[in-house]
């Protein structure tokens, strides 16, 4: 159980969102393209990995 929380907390808030989007998709490489792409809104895959890189916490 402690190996799995520390890979959940290494990837982060960001990645812990992609990780449940390509979940809910089912897993297939256009399913998670068409995932970001709704989070994205208007901007597209790029918009969606934009979004999860705003969404990052810098560490002090």
């Amino acid at each position: 159980m402690d190996e799995i929380v520390k890979k959940l907390a290494g990837l982060g808030l960001p990645g812990i969102i992609l990780v449940i989007l390509t979940a809910t998709s089912g897993g297939s490489s256009a399913a998670v393209a068409a995932a970001l792409t709704a989070v994205g809104g208007p901007f597209g895959i790029v918009g969606g990995i934009a979004l999860l890189g705003l969404i990052t916490k810098e560490r002090t």
